[in-house]
């Protein structure tokens, strides 16, 4: 009997300890990991163009060859400037025909309003000289319109860079015929662009908490800093385009890895446990272990949190704890300091 009691006994101590396994924890100030987001970004200009012919005209000079850096203005392609300077020449002669047509309509309208007063001319025929030099001086202005185009045509055979860059891509060559919108060269801005990534959705607002923001390109971190996210979220990966702009310049085409560090911190996928469809974490509130749930949390992964550096975080004994027990809801988050 005496053995049997105390074999009784030995067993409910053992009980008693798996029950009340002993626990250790740590602040989660010294467990936290504060990990580094990597999403490949790219340097581009504010502005490529396809430079296109605006007229008919064969090419006649390409003085511009790729990788090649010209100031706005200068001349890119040079075409054929013969047939538009034949029209212009057209739209001046005739231009001048109608100014005289009309100056002699304009005697012959003053010598017919100064008869009619003297009642030698018709009422008809005064309507006739008003009408003839309305209509003249529509068509000299039509007329002026056209020397107009024709100086825009003549101009348009010299296609100049809208602004600083580099040549990227040569579309054409010299005795070509360019037709009106032939692309004929692509033409890149220097010394204005953006850098360029596309960030999960789920990553957005990490990125916008986030400081220090860099890219990472050949060995160093250039600062950037957010210019503006897209309202857009791409349906086939869900992601946004963010634009960022660097303290530094870029070339144009580099692409680097943009990288930053997460603001909130991340509680290791060591310390999550699972219980049911549930996932959780021990803490040790008031000397008491607590199961607190952790929402959208997943197996092997760590979660982020928002709770305050000094939560006590179970750590030796947790696997001991009863998964049965109660589970609560997170702790709230720090108060904001006061100013």
């Amino acid at each position: 009997m005496r053995l049997a009691h105390l074999l009784s006994l030995l067993a409910l101590s053992s009980q008693l300890a798996v029950a009340t396994p002993a626990l250790t924890s740590r602040p989660l100030s010294e467990i936290a990991d504060y990990p580094v987001s990597r999403i490949t970004a790219a340097v581009v200009a504010d502005n490529e163009s396809r430079i296109a012919a605006e007229v008919s005209a064969r090419i006649e000079a390409m003085p511009v060859r790729s990788g090649e850096w010209v100031r706005k203005g200068e001349v890119l392609v040079k075409l054929d400037g013969r047939q538009a300077g034949i029209e212009l020449g057209r739209a001046r002669a005739q231009a001048e025909v109608l100014k005289n047509r009309l100056a002699l309509a304009e005697a012959q309208l003053a010598q017919a309003e100064a008869l009619k007063d003297k009642q030698y001319v018709s009422a008809d025929l005064l309507l006739q000289r008003q009408t003839e030099v309305a209509v003249l001086r529509a068509e000299l202005a039509s007329a002026r319109e056209g020397v107009k185009q024709g100086e825009l045509n003549v101009e348009r055979t010299l296609i100049r860079a809208p602004f600083n860059g580099t040549v990227k891509e040569r579309l054409a060559s010299v005795g070509e015929l360019a037709a009106p919108g032939t692309a004929l060269l692509v033409f890149t801005e220097q010394g204005r662009n953006e850098v360029r990534a596309l960030v999960p959705e789920l990553q957005v607002p990490a990125l916008r908490a986030a400081k220090g923001l860099g890219l990472r390109i050949a060995g160093r971190t250039v600062p950037v800093t957010i210019a503006r996210i897209s309202g857009v979220i791409e349906r086939r990966d869900q992601t946004r385009e963010v634009v960022l702009t660097a303290k530094e310049p870029l070339p144009n085409g580099l692409v680097g890895e943009l990288q930053w560090t997460s603001p909130l911190p991340f509680l290791p996928a060591s310390y999550v446990q699972q219980r049911g469809q549930e996932h959780g974490v021990w803490l040790l509130e008031n000397g008491k272990p607590v199961f607190r749930l952790l929402p959208g949390a997943q197996a092997g992964r760590p979660v982020p949190v928002d709770w305050p550096l000094t939560t006590q975080v179970v750590e030796q004994g947790r696997f001991g704890l009863n998964p049965q027990a109660p589970a609560a809801a997170a702790p709230r988050p720090a108060p904001p300091a006061k100013k």
